[in-house]
């Protein structure tokens, strides 16, 4: 699929869709994976502290 199509599809979804965050990643090349993982680990130090803190 050539590069314009894919980030016109991207944009559509996430018109759509309003998520809070989003990450355009790939399984094959392993684009974005590399976001996505610190992002996961941001948000579960986040909750933890929240959760220890409400402790």
């Amino acid at each position: 699929m050539p590069e314009d199509e894919r980030e016109a599809r991207v944009a559509a979804l996430v018109k759509s869709y309003k998520p809070k965050k989003h990450f355009v990643i790939s399984a094959i090349s392993g684009n974005g994976c590399r976001e996505v993982t610190f992002a996961v680990m941001d948000y579960l130090e986040q909750h933890r502290k929240h959760e220890t803190a409400d402790s």
